[in-house]
């Protein structure tokens, strides 16, 4: 069973699959700027000019976007499978932090996560072992 209200497997994989495009475009420094046809939200504006004056890559955009997309409830959730991917604390503790903190400050923590494909992907790991009474000498790492 799927622990989580709000993200489904399906908006994980999608987020999964623009991150390491970004990577892609980081390693082959192909990036694109970011361009005027990326809009702003009115929460975020600030912020945005922010990302590009940094000069964000436009991949990197889309998956801040991506993620300012999600069904509302669904940002701390995906914070919590990160943080249980990358084996911070137990799914309950994770998911009891992320819920704690601003859904807009996580969309722009979890974006600059470069390792944020790798460690969701570890926490459904994690899951699926856990849904199968998995121990720790059968699971393969």
């Amino acid at each position: 069973m799927w622990p989580f209200d709000y993200l489904d497997m399906k908006e994980v994989a999608i987020v999964c699959r623009l991150v390491a495009e970004w990577k892609c475009d980081k390693a082959f420094d192909c990036n694109q700027q970011a361009t005027s046809d990326i809009l702003p939200s009115l929460i975020d504006a600030t912020r945005l000019e922010s990302t590009f004056m940094h000069k964000w890559p436009l991949s990197k955009i889309l998956v801040l976007r991506q993620i300012q997309n999600l069904p509302e409830g669904a940002i701390p959730e995906l914070a919590a499978l990160y943080w249980f991917g990358r084996g911070d604390s137990s799914l309950r503790s994770t998911t009891a932090h992320a819920r704690s903190c601003s859904g807009l400050d996580l969309s722009y923590y979890l974006a600059n996560k470069t390792d944020l494909d790798t460690f969701l992907i570890k926490g459904e790991m994690r899951l699926q072992n856990i849904r199968e009474g998995l121990t720790r000498e059968q699971r393969v790492l």
